[in-house]
Parts: structure tokens; C-alpha cells; sequence
């Protein structure tokens, strides 16, 4: 659905710690039983019995804290590092390139442009693009990666928030509609991502944020709203629509830069 969204914040727990200090503590309460276990042999046990009884109590009890205490690390080795890297990867700036390429063809098919007026739009597209997510960072006050894959699909950007991965496609329109290729295209990537979370046995929750920055007036702008809402209603992909006015945002970020 279209609708515009409060700012979130995100907070990630480092699990590191409060592990270390289980193990700790495990490691505390096995060698008090052991030396409990000790003292009570060599208090009752004959003499004979007491060395491999003592054995016994330490070689154990210890095997097996080494052993717990190894695949403890083990999965908080895999817990606490950075599993990004498993999940997306950076597009390459070919990849950036050709994609790129591929959006501003999109707007300027139906149209009849000149050389220079497409060189303009590319312009304007690229800027339309980066003050979009610097406004979606700004709002969302998180940390964000932009132009990467996941698998075979790509995104402008990513973040996180309450535990849900949300990907940004940024879409700049001068004209008050998307088309049914854009829309499948947009479904067809947000399902490869499931798929790919899946293959990883992730159970995070994954977000579309479509980010459509618009040049036009507020009738075609109800105009595009009115449309959108009849594509996404049945979809059931996770969709958030936020639209920005492009000269809205110019001003915004021109003003800021001047007034620091």
C-alpha cells in the first residue's frame, strides 16, 4: 500500500558478551563439582580406589567441558560474524552501470527525446536516486548499503529494522505510471531474495520499499497513487510505497547543505 513511514529504528544486540559470561559460568560450576567430587572421594574411598577415581572425575567431566565449551565458540563464531556477506554481495559497477542504463531506457521509451534532453534525464535520474535513499537514511536513521545482489536479484540499497531485511528499489517517474513489466519485475526480485533466504535457512522477515520519485503535479501525482493501489492490492509480497516529489527533495538537501 502507499503510505509514507515514521522513522524506525533499528537496534542490533551483539550476543557476545552475555555468551561469554554462560560459559564462564559453566566453566565455574564444572570444576566446583569436580573439586566437590574429589574431596568427597578422598574422604570416603580406600586408598586403591581414590587414583582412578580421581581420574576419572577430571578426565570426564573435563572432555566434555572442552567439548561444550568448543562448540559454544563455534556457533558464536557464526552467530557474531558479519553474515551480510552471505546474504548480498556488491553489485560491480558494470553491473551499477547496466542497470542504471536500464532504468532511465524505461522512462524514456514512450517518449520522443532528444540526445540532450536523455542526457538531462540521466542527470536528473542519478540525482533523483541518491537524494531519495539519503532521505529514506535520513528518515529511517539507519546505517544502509547501496547497489547490491542477492543471488540473481538486484537492489539500490538495503537495511535493516526490527528484524525485517528491507530492500529499496528507487524508480524516478515523469510520467504518472508504472508499467506491468516494472511491476512483475519488482515481484519477481522480492521472490528471489525469499528464495535465496530460504537456501540459508533464514526465517528473517524481508521488506520491498519502493521508493517512486516523482516530476509532476499533484493531479498526476493522485493519478499514480490511484494506480498503484490497484496493482499492489493483491499482491502478498511485504510492499511499502513511498512517493517523493524530486524538487521537494532538491530543495530540502540544497537548503541544508547552504544553511551548514
Amino acid at each position: 500500500m502507499v503510505k509514507d513511514d515514521k522513522p524506525k529504528v533499528f537496534d542490533l544486540a551483539n550476543p557476545s558478551r552475555k555468551i561469554l559470561i554462560a560459559v564462564g559460568g559453566l566453566i565455574f560450576f564444572v570444576l566446583f563439582l569436580i573439586a566437590s567430587s574429589i574431596a568427597l572421594a578422598v574422604k570416603f574411598l580406600e586408598p586403591t580406589f581414590q587414583f582412578v577415581t580421581i581420574i576419572l572425575l577430571l578426565g570426564i567431566p573435563i572432555f566434555g567441558l572442552s567439548l561444550a565449551t568448543w562448540l559454544i565458540f563455534r556457533s558464536l563464531q557464526t552467530l557474531s560474524r558479519n553474515n551480510k556477506n552471505d546474504i548480498w554481495q556488491l553489485m560491480s559497477l558494470e553491473d551499477q552501470k547496466r542497470k542504471f542504463g536500464d532504468k532511465v531506457r524505461k522512462v524514456s521509451a514512450n517518449t520522443t527525446m532528444a540526445e540532450e534532453q536523455i542526457n538531462n534525464l540521466q542527470i536528473d535520474y542519478l540525482a533523483a536516486e541518491d537524494l531519495a535513499l539519503r532521505q529514506i537514511k535520513q528518515e529511517r536513521k539507519t546505517s544502509m548499503t547501496r547497489h547490491i545482489k542477492v543471488g540473481e536479484a538486484d537492489f539500490d540499497a538495503v537495511f535493516l529494522s526490527h528484524n525485517a531485511f528491507n530492500f529499496v528499489e528507487v524508480v524516478f517517474l515523469i510520467k504518472p505510471s508504472l508499467s506491468p513489466n516494472e511491476f512483475e519485475d519488482l515481484l519477481k526480485k522480492i521472490q528471489s531474495a525469499k528464495k535465496k533466504f530460504v537456501r540459508l535457512g533464514l526465517d528473517s522477515k524481508i521488506k520491498l520499499l519502493l521508493v517512486i520519485v516523482t516530476q509532476f503535479d499533484p493531479a498526476n501525482e493522485f493519478e499514480l497513487r490511484s494506480s498503484l493501489s490497484e496493482n499492489f492490492v493483491s499482491t502478498t509480497v511485504d510492499i511499502d510505497i513511498r512517493l517523493l516529489n524530486f524538487e521537494v527533495l532538491r530543495r530540502n538537501f540544497i537548503a541544508s547543505a547552504v544553511s551548514n
